[in-house]
Formats: structure tokens, sequence, C-alpha cells
């Protein structure tokens, strides 16, 4: 199986456990009992989050794997309260590149 039929395949199978794995209940008891229940679909559905996600990183292109960097950096970056220093600092950086 190929990286696309397999990242289909699992966007496909997480659609069909996605209704057994998010389930309302009225108390906490009632939802921890049925956690155990489903303790394997639980636990496959939330591997193949992890391996979607590789998968749709492995198909990208430097392009967009650079955007998402970018972007990733720039999220830790507004964490930190980091961003407006960086952005300023990106800009000049382009000004000087320019001119």
């Amino acid at each position: 199986m190929d990286t696309q039929e397999r990242l289909a395949y699992l966007k496909k199978r997480n659609e069909e456990l996605k209704p057994i794995v998010f389930v309302g209940f009225e108390t906490k008891e009632e939802l921890y009992k049925y956690r155990d229940t489903i303790k394997s679909q639980r636990n496959e559905y939330y591997s193949n989050l992890k391996e979607i996600d590789k998968l749709e990183y492995e198909l990208m292109s430097p392009e967009e794997r650079e955007k998402l960097e970018e972007y990733n950096k720039q999220v830790e970056l507004k964490k930190q309260g980091k961003l407006f220093d960086y952005l300023i600092a990106k800009k000049e950086e382009e000004k000087r590149k320019q001119g």
C-alpha cells in the first residue's frame, strides 16, 4: 500500500471510529467505564491521527513544508510572547535584501 492509499485508509477508518470514541455521558463514571470498554478502538484512533499527520507531511511539497515550519515557529514564538519582535526583524531583513 503506497502512502496515498495508506493515508486514505487511515482517514476513512478514523471516520468510522469517531462515533465510537466521541460519545457524551451524564457522569464521569459512565465515561470512564465506557472508555475501558473501547480502549483498543480509542488507542487505534489516536495512533491513526499521529500516522495521518506523518503521512500528510511526507506528501507535502518542499514549499508546503517550509510554510508549515514557519507557521509552527510563529505559533511557538507567540506562546513565548516574542512573535512581534520576530516579525519586525523579519521585515527589516526583507528591506535590507531589497535595497
